[in-house]
């Protein structure tokens, strides 16, 4: 069962959501998730267990996800709320979360979106994470 993601919450995207190359990206994939009736939205993991202090919380997550990106970007569920961002998760936390960024298309609140992230920092889990080629 979902639980609710409290505002305390660190949310966590893989990869640096501030290149420029990855605003397209970003773009496609909440087109897609629209296209597939799930709002105009992106995907997240989040977590809020705060006993394991920030980087132990990021770490936590990482795991999970996994997010097997070298770089990892890092906000607050309040923050996307700030933004009007619907946050659904898919189970209780540490887990996925799809930000949902609004109803219909909109490239602009992708960059609401992006613009809540801090700047991208290493994933503390990235070589237990990455996928093998």
């Amino acid at each position: 069962m979902a639980a609710e993601v409290p505002d305390d919450a660190l949310v966590i995207r893989g990869g640096d959501p501030h290149e420029p190359e990855r605003f397209k990206t970003m773009i496609e994939q909440a087109q897609l998730a629209h296209s597939r009736g799930l709002g105009y939205s992106l995907s997240t993991y989040a977590g809020n267990d705060h006993t394991l202090g920030r980087d132990g919380l990021i770490a936590q997550i990482a795991t999970v996800g996994p997010i097997p990106n070298r770089m990892l970007a890092v906000t607050t569920a309040h923050q996307l709320r700030e933004i009007n961002c619907e946050l659904v998760p898919s189970g209780p936390l540490p887990c996925h979360v799809r930000v949902v960024l609004g109803r219909n298309p909109d490239p602009e609140r992708v960059k609401d979106f992006v613009g809540v992230f801090g700047q991208a920092e290493m994933n503390p889990v990235y070589q237990r994470t990455r996928r093998r080629s």
